[in-house]
This record gives C-alpha cells, structure tokens and sequence, in this order.
C-alpha cells in the first residue's frame, strides 16, 4: 500500500494518509529508506514518513483517539499545525495562548500536541543536523509549572501514557539502533534515541539551562507568582523564548495554557497577543460548556456577561448574555459567585481573586457625574479655575511617594460636613499620579511644589502626611515652612481603605471619575477607579493591589479620607504655611 503524493513540490515532504503496512515490512535501514524516498521524501533528512495531525490523534496505529477527543480539541490542534506549503515543520504560529474553564481539556490537548512534535522528531533521520546543531546537543521538549511535583503529575504523565499506550511507537522498542519507545530504565525523564528528551522542568526559567528546547510547554500559566518586582511565568516564557529562536527559529514553539485569574495575568497578556497583526499566536479562549458539553439539548440558564448578574429568564436581547447548559454543579457555582464561576469554568479573568469591595462596579457608580473638568490639565500642571470649596473646611493632603517604578500618589480633600445620620462627607478636591524611572526618578522637590501651588490658590491645608520610601527629608521641609506633617501608613492596618470603602459604599466620597481619553496615559481618576475596583482583601489583614497592578492614586486618597476623619471635630481657620 502506498502513501498519498505530496502536496507541495518540496521533494522533503509527503502526506501519508495510512501507514499501516510500512513498518510491518521495515526491517532493515534500506527498507525505510526505499520507502520514503517512494513516498516523495528525501531519504537522507526522513527515516519515517510523518503523517498528517487529523491521522495522529484518529489512527488506530497512533494515539487512536476517535469518539474520545472532543471537536474542539480536535480543531485546535489540526489548525495549530496546519502548514501553509506541506511542510510539518513550517507552520502559521510558533506560539499557542490556550486560556480555557476548568475541565475542557487543556492537559489534554497540549499532550496530544507534544506527542506529534515528538512524532515529527523522531522521523527525522538526523534532527541535530537537521536543525543545524551539533550531534551531541539534546534537543528538549520542556514541561514548566507552578512547580516540580505539578509538572510531573499532570502534563508530564499524560504524554508518558499517550507514549506507551500508541503502537507506532512501541514498533520500535528502545533496544532497536532505530528505536522509537523512550529507554526504560530512565524515570526522572523520557529520554530516546538521537538526544531527544521530554523533561518535567519546575517553576524556575533556571530549569531551561542547558537544554536546546524546541517545544516549551508553561502549564497553569495564570497561576505563577508574580509582583511588582518580577513576573514568574514571564521570566520562563523569556528563557524558553532564547532557546527556541537562536536554535529552531519558527519551527519550534511554547505552548501556554491554563485558567486565568487575574485581567493582568501573565496568560491574559499572551492571549492580547493574537490580536498585534502578524502575530504567530495561535489564541484560543474556551469555557467548559462550550468544551465539553457544546451538544447540550438541555435547560439553560442566563448571565449577563458584562455585568456578571445571574439573570431569572431567558432576556429578550441575548447580547452579551451567555445560555449556559443548567448542569447542577455549574448552576451552583453561578449562584454561589457569577465573577469566581466565570473565572473558573468560563475562562474570563476575575479583577481580584478576593475582592475587597464586595460589588466592585459600585465604584464607578457612585462619582460625581457633574464635575466633568479634571483640575489636572494635560501637562500635568494644576488649573486656575480650581479654587477651595470651603475656606473653613478641614484639608488634607495625602502622598504615596514613590522614586522609581511605581508611581506618586498624590490626593487632596476636605471635610464637607455631615450626613443626616452624623456620619463625616469627605469631598476629593483633586488627584494626582507621578510616574517614575530608574532613568527618569520622580523629582521629589516636583511633589512639594503642587503643595505650594494649592496654598497659592488659597486651599487652607490642615496637614499633609507622607506614606513612602525617603519622605522625611519632605517633611521637615515643609514643616519649616509651616505646615503640619505627618507619618501616615494606609498598609500598617485596614482602617484608612475600611474608612475608605465605607464612605464609598454610603455615598460619603465626592470624587471625579473623567477618562484621559489616551489608552496608554490614563488619568489620575481613571487610575483610581480601576485601582480601587481591583483591591484585595489579603487574609483579613491586608489591602493590595493584584499582580501588576497599582494602588498608589488609592492610597493617597485612602489617607485623605483617614486624615479627615481623624480630624472631624476640627472647624475654624486653618493655620497654613507660605510657600
């Protein structure tokens, strides 16, 4: 039986449809080597003919998947590999973003990939002197998670059954010159002929060292600490990016799957990838009903997607609502929290994991709709037309200072009375956020100047309070020139973001919400907005911001509002410095 004809006219490359016969009949180097050069291959690169993705997860010679793959998983895979001129090794993407729910098979479908690059490289003759590297190099395919035990225990173990479960492997037992199987007495590892290895790495882009990778696989990719500092994943993502494109170029890939967590995480960045064009991304985002129960005839339930809210019926208008298949343990976890549901079965990050206003979106609810000019103007200077709203009213400044990296903070407010019940309205005058550099640092003397500028627009300052690195130099500054300062931490305890969401949540905070209009340049209220509909409880004893995230406009309203309250029986002529 013969293989199909090629179909490019590389003389390197054939498609064979069904291979069934050919190795019941290779006994010997020239058997195979008349076979692929019949097949349309050149004999000297292919010792085997390679067949076609649809035929490896089908065949009954290879991982002979029908009625267990699912359709999407299937489709994925065919269009990931799919070859724009026949060439196995040539392909659209070098890259694969696969953000799906829990349960839709994500472990699985990276195995089946793995399982067909390995495929492709053992049906090279000589794959060192075919990717142009010395004979002697191991070329590696490469497994990361969230640590050493994960990465043996999920991705690692089911290419390792999928191996030892296919018959087009196990033809050729290690103990043959052309062996197939991995050797049996290596266990940290698979380990086969001509330096190839499929190795359990860790969490650490340490782990790359040394090895030629040609496939990288980050596993739970959302998952991987990350802080202001150091982005985990991203430093696996960067060591395994060197390897692959100063040794493979396109031909070889990472593949990046897992459930998101945060809107900012590591996976949802290489997902936002796929939208640059010319981008190599292959994108995939999937929830588990679409997965695994795409051809549910069932009852469905509803959920407004946008605004996260379990629905009662079937809406009239289905924009932006999902119907999702009333499977009980879905519908639970819906019911319980729509946000964590959507996170965790319908691949949509969360904005926090542990939300600290309990219904985030209230915070853009409750600004001030009528004050629609930002007192800050485009460059960065204080308007004239800001001028105090009570003379007599208590005033405070608060500062998150900052020098590189991160930003300023910077938020001025006062007392505005009281409500019916007594409780303290505090209205933010203005806020202000500074960025910095490790080329450019903030120019701390710049802060004090926005202080004497407000003095100078007759804003009666009742103290100004510092949250930072180096602020002391600050505020003995400014004390000298007579103003009251303070030391005043809004991370020590949860009170001033307490005080914070309180005031929010009863309508108490008078603030501006007015959108820079530049993607890239938000404005200080934009920022605060975003920050404060972000902010973590951290287990009951502290308020952060998620992973690459900010809280610094936050903070120095947070210390607003905490500087106010404290000094809510204070009225009268305020004591204010010169500048």
């Amino acid at each position: 039986m013969m293989s199909k004809k090629l179909k490019s006219s590389n003389p390197e490359f054939a498609t064979a449809k069904d291979e069934k016969v050919y190795d019941n009949i290779l006994g010997n180097e020239w058997s195979s080597m008349f076979l692929t050069q019949g097949a349309g291959y050149n004999s000297s690169v292919w010792r085997w003919i390679p067949v076609e993705p649809e035929e490896w997860m089908l065949g009954e010679r290879y991982l002979n998947l029908g009625g267990v793959v699912r359709k999407s998983v299937f489709d994925d895979i065919v269009e990931f590999f799919k070859s724009p001129d026949g060439n196995p090794w040539h392909r659209n993407y070098d890259m694969a973003a696969l953000c799906e729910g829990i349960g839709s098979g994500k472990s699985f479908k990276t195995s089946i990939m793995v399982t067909y690059f390995l495929h492709l490289l053992l049906c090279l003759r000589e794959p060192q002197r075919y990717f142009k590297s010395s004979k002697s190099s191991k070329i590696a395919i490469m497994n990361m998670s969230i640590s050493e035990k994960n990465a043996k225990k999920v991705i690692f173990s089911e290419i390792a059954s999928k191996i030892y479960d296919c018959d087009w492997f196990k033809e050729r037992p290690w103990t043959m010159p052309d062996a197939r199987m991995p050797d049996p007495n290596c266990l940290s590892e698979l380990r086969f002929k001509n330096n190839i290895f499929i190795i359990p790495g860790s969490s650490s882009w340490r782990t790359a060292v040394g090895y030629n990778i040609i496939v990288g696989i980050i596993d739970e990719a959302g998952a991987y600490r990350a802080t202001d500092r150091s982005d985990q994943a991203e430093d696996i993502f960067n060591a395994l990016e060197r390897r692959l494109g100063s040794r493979f170029e396109s031909k070889g890939a990472i593949i990046i799957a897992g459930s998101p967590l945060y809107e900012s995480d590591f996976l949802e960045r290489k997902l936002h990838e796929a939208d640059i064009p010319d981008s190599r991304v292959f994108a995939k985002r999937r929830t588990l009903w679409d997965a695994k129960y795409s051809d549910w005839d069932g009852e469905f339930f509803y959920v407004d997607r946008i605004n996260r809210v379990l629905l009662e019926s079937k809406p009239e208008n289905l924009k932006d609502i999902d119907a999702i298949p009333k499977i009980p343990f879905l519908f639970k976890a819906f019911v319980s929290s729509v946000t964590k549901a959507y996170r965790d079965f319908g691949a949509r990050p969360s904005p926090t994991l542990n939300p600290f206003f309990e219904a985030p979106k209230v915070v853009i609810e409750r600004y001030n709709k009528d004050r629609t000019n930002d007192p800050i103007s485009k460059n960065g200077s204080i308007e004239n037309w800001l001028t105090p709203q009570d003379q007599n009213a208590f005033h405070a400044i608060h500062i998150d200072l900052a020098l590189t990296g991160d930003a300023c903070g910077f938020a001025l407010g006062h007392n505005a009375g009281t409500t019916e019940e007594g409780g303290i309205k505090i209205y933010i005058d203005l806020m202000l956020r500074l960025k910095g550099s490790k080329e450019s640092p903030i120019r701390i003397g710049k802060v004090r100047e926005y202080i004497y500028a407000l003095t100078a627009l007759g804003f009666p300052i009742g103290v100004v309070t510092y949250d930072g690195f180096q602020s002391s130099d600050s505020m003995q500054i400014l004390a000298g020139k007579g103003y009251r300062t303070e030391y005043l931490s809004v991370d020590r305890t949860m009170t001033p973001y307490s005080n914070l969401k309180e005031s929010i949540n009863e309508k108490r905070l008078d603030y501006y919400y007015i959108p820079s209009g530049i993607e890239d340049e938000p404005s200080a209220s934009e920022v605060f907005v975003k920050e404060c509909m972000q902010l973590e409880e951290v287990k009951g004893r502290k308020i952060d911001h998620p992973p690459n995230g900010s809280k610094d406009v936050a903070d120095g309203v947070a210390g607003v509002v905490q500087n106010i309250l404290e000094n809510s029986n204070y009225f009268g002529t305020v004591t204010v410095g010169r500048a």
